[in-house]
């Protein structure tokens, strides 16, 4: 199944380009262009958020055969279409519904079968599953946890059928069709559906009121679907998961240059999250050791991102360090906006990893970054201003005056580092 392509081809229709690319929306002098942005950033959310169709690459023979799951009808024009015996539970969690009708697309004469059934579900959620399909295969690879391995549709043969209703049968992204690539594969599918998620999330000033957006504002992130490797796992969860096991191969010299960039893309989607979801992104952080972590005998600086960012020095190339830089902020401006609305549970998280990540910074980058060694001049200008930025905005929000005359963040600046 192409699922790459698909992705790219979303995520160059956001009409945003490069995640990376960091242009401010200020800059933009052509207000059509921010309309056709919203447009675009809107019909993308849409469509993946109702795909009126469900493609399947089923075998007929073999551990994952179907032959017993469907019969072969003729509709009313007279068309063969496959008609399914029993509801399939589907990656992404839903719900084909049985007796529902698909058209063959190819295969038969003891080919697989390529089908079309006529369902509409949420490409996002689907999109989750792939990403949870990654973790799970890490982790198995890695020894940890390797019974949340993919696995094709053990459950079809012992289906039972109850006096009212159809007990659905699983399918797993193997048993519908999606190959696994190796390694490098799985990191560039893994980077481009991260990207895309970062794209739509982004520029949410421009309008968007796509069902995903709505939904992702009103009630929470998509959950995987029970049944599948990563059950009730959202988008903060995975992609927090998936940031470790790069930081982690990168750490132990393991890690390539698709790895650097799923690093990248991963902490500019968290960067995202935090602005669209930010308790669960707080609380997850709180745990993780991005920013170094609290001992008995003190803090410790050496975070999970420490080795990357020492690997940068020797290139000259510092995109992962720009990525954590701006993550750093977005906590930062998060938490000055919720200083008058924060529930008193969350206070401490937040205290937490803002102290973290503004040590991590200071002893990690701020003070030894004037002597590293640069490909591109523009890079340093563009760390120390933002190091420069922040901590003016630290003085200027942080202070002893009581809550309610905290001023919040307008986009100040103290000019060009």
């Amino acid at each position: 199944m192409l699922v790459r392509p698909l992705v790219k081809l979303l995520r160059s229709m956001t009409g945003l380009g490069l995640s990376d690319l960091g242009v401010p929306l200020s800059q933009l002098t052509d207000e059509n262009v921010e309309i056709s942005r919203g447009e675009c950033l809107k019909d993308v959310a849409t469509f993946m958020g109702k795909l009126s169709t469900y493609t399947m690459i089923l075998q007929q023979s073999g551990p994952m055969g179907f032959r017993t799951l469907w019969e072969v009808e003729n509709d009313a024009f007279g068309e063969t279409v496959y008609v399914n015996l029993k509801p399939f539970l589907l990656p992404g969690g839903s719900i084909l519904p049985a007796k529902s009708h698909g058209k063959l697309i190819s295969g038969g004469s003891g080919r697989p079968l390529i089908v079309r059934w006529e369902h509409e579900h949420s490409g996002w959620n689907l999109l989750l599953e792939i990403l949870a399909g990654y973790i799970a295969n890490r982790r198995s690879i890695s020894g940890a946890g390797a019974t949340a391995r993919i696995r094709g549709v053990e459950q079809a043969s012992s289906t039972a059928v109850t006096k009212k209703h159809l007990k659905p049968v699983q399918f797993t992204l193997e048993s519908i069709g999606m190959e696994q690539d190796d390694l490098e594969g799985q990191e560039l599918l893994v980077t481009e559906i991260l990207d895309l998620y970062h794209s739509v999330l982004k520029h949410r000033e421009l309008g968007i009121v796509g069902e995903f957006l709505a939904f992702v504002e009103g009630q929470g992130l998509p959950q995987i679907g029970e049944g599948s490797a990563g059950y009730g796992m959202d988008l903060v969860q995975l992609t927090v998961q998936i940031l470790e096991d790069a930081l982690l191969r990168a750490s132990q010299r393991h890690g390539s240059e698709h790895c650097t960039q799923l690093v990248i893309s991963a902490i500019s989607t968290l960067s995202t999250l935090v602005n669209v979801t930010p308790g669960p992104t707080w609380f997850l952080l709180r745990s993780s050791k991005l920013f170094g972590s609290n001992q008995k005998g003190g803090y410790s600086s050496q975070g999970s991102s420490s080795v990357v960012l020492a690997a940068e020095r020797t290139t000259g190339s510092y995109n992962v360090t720009i990525a954590i830089l701006n993550l750093i902020r977005s906590l930062f401006d998060d938490a000055v906006r919720g200083c008058l609305s924060d529930w008193p549970h969350e206070v401490p998280a937040k205290e937490e990893v803002l102290l973290r990540a503004v040590r991590f910074m200071h002893v990690e980058i701020w003070v030894e970054f004037a002597g590293w060694k640069f490909a591109r001049l523009a890079e340093r200008f563009e760390i120390g201003k933002t190091i420069a930025n922040l901590y003016h905005e630290i003085l200027v929000n942080c202070t002893t005056l009581p809550a309610h005359a905290v001023s919040v963040p307008r986009g100040s600046h103290i000019g060009d580092y």
